[in-house]
Protein backbone atom coordinates (compact mmCIF):
# COMPACT_ATOMS: atom_id res chain seq x y z
CA UNK A 1 0.00 0.00 0.00
CA UNK A 2 0.76 3.86 -0.74
CA UNK A 3 0.37 5.69 2.43
CA UNK A 4 0.86 9.44 3.38
CA UNK A 5 3.67 8.78 6.57
CA UNK A 6 1.26 9.06 9.67
CA UNK A 7 2.61 12.07 12.20
CA UNK A 8 3.89 9.24 14.62
CA UNK A 9 6.51 8.41 12.24
CA UNK A 10 7.45 12.11 11.36
CA UNK A 11 11.35 12.97 11.68
CA UNK A 12 12.21 9.54 13.21
CA UNK A 13 14.43 6.85 12.03
CA UNK A 14 11.96 3.33 11.49
CA UNK A 15 14.00 1.97 14.00
CA UNK A 16 12.89 5.03 16.22
CA UNK A 17 9.58 4.62 15.60
CA UNK A 18 8.97 0.82 16.11
CA UNK A 19 6.48 0.43 13.53
CA UNK A 20 6.97 -3.27 12.85
CA UNK A 21 6.66 -3.63 16.85
CA UNK A 22 3.32 -1.51 17.55
CA UNK A 23 1.35 -2.27 14.00
CA UNK A 24 2.88 -5.20 12.65
CA UNK A 25 3.36 -3.97 9.14
CA UNK A 26 6.74 -3.07 7.17
CA UNK A 27 7.83 -0.06 5.12
CA UNK A 28 9.17 -1.60 1.67
CA UNK A 29 10.19 1.94 0.60
CA UNK A 30 9.81 5.86 1.23
CA UNK A 31 9.07 8.40 -1.82
CA UNK A 32 10.31 11.93 -1.26
CA UNK A 33 8.86 14.66 -3.62
CA UNK A 34 11.10 15.02 -6.63
CA UNK A 35 13.20 11.88 -5.66
CA UNK A 36 12.95 8.50 -6.75
CA UNK A 37 12.15 5.45 -4.49
CA UNK A 38 14.02 4.34 -2.00
CA UNK A 39 14.06 0.64 -0.36
CA UNK A 40 13.64 1.49 3.41
CA UNK A 41 16.31 0.67 5.42
CA UNK A 42 16.33 0.46 9.83
CA UNK A 43 18.48 4.24 9.51
CA UNK A 44 15.92 5.67 7.24
CA UNK A 45 14.46 8.81 8.26
CA UNK A 46 10.99 9.40 7.25
CA UNK A 47 9.84 12.92 6.53
CA UNK A 48 6.30 14.48 6.69
CA UNK A 49 5.73 14.80 3.12
CA UNK A 50 7.41 11.36 2.62
CA UNK A 51 4.76 8.67 1.27
CA UNK A 52 5.27 5.55 2.92
CA UNK A 53 5.37 2.22 0.80
CA UNK A 54 3.64 -0.56 2.62
CA UNK A 55 3.52 -4.24 3.12
CA UNK A 56 1.21 -6.17 5.85
CA UNK A 57 -2.24 -7.42 6.52
CA UNK A 58 -4.98 -4.87 4.67
CA UNK A 59 -6.13 -3.74 8.19
CA UNK A 60 -2.78 -3.27 10.16
CA UNK A 61 -2.32 -0.87 7.20
CA UNK A 62 -5.22 0.62 7.71
CA UNK A 63 -5.11 1.24 11.59
CA UNK A 64 -1.44 2.52 10.85
CA UNK A 65 -2.84 4.86 8.38
CA UNK A 66 -5.06 5.89 10.97
CA UNK A 67 -2.29 6.20 13.77
CA UNK A 68 -4.76 3.87 15.73
CA UNK A 69 -2.73 0.78 17.44
CA UNK A 70 -4.76 -2.34 17.26
CA UNK A 71 -6.04 -3.95 20.07
CA UNK A 72 -4.44 -7.21 20.91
Amino acid sequence: AKIHAPVMTHNKSLTESRVREQFGVTIVGVKRANTDFQHATPETSVQPADLLIVSGPTRKIELFASGTKAKK
